[in-house]
């Protein structure tokens, strides 16, 4: 969290189960928060930015969550995995929700 205060980000989403740890991410830099429990992560995410976020980091190795991240990723968002998943877990998403939209700015 503090290396994305630090990069400058404007909007920094924090998404958890648990809203203590949602609190510690508001004092750490976070400008909104997700409860995880109360419906669709990815749906918030998307409220919030208007079409998803530009960068996004998964840290728990949890398949489910893995998804979530790619489903709430803009169009060429980039997607940094840091949770260790055990040695042949598998995660389902939607791989054409991962193809590029729209023109590159040039």
């Amino acid at each position: 969290m503090q290396r994305v205060v630090v990069a400058d980000c404007s909007v920094i989403i924090a998404v958890d189960r648990n809203a203590q740890r949602l609190e510690l991410a508001k004092e750490l830099g976070a400008t909104h928060t997700v409860l995880a429990e109360t419906g669709n992560p990815a749906e918030e995410v998307r409220r919030i930015t208007g079409r998803g976020v530009q960068y996004a980091v998964e840290t728990t190795g949890v398949p489910s969550v893995f998804t979530t991240m790619t489903e709430s990723l803009a169009p060429r968002g980039v997607a940094g995995v840091l949770g260790a998943a055990a040695l042949g877990t598998s995660a389902s998403l939607d791989i054409g929700s991962l193809l590029p939209m729209g023109s590159p700015s040039k």
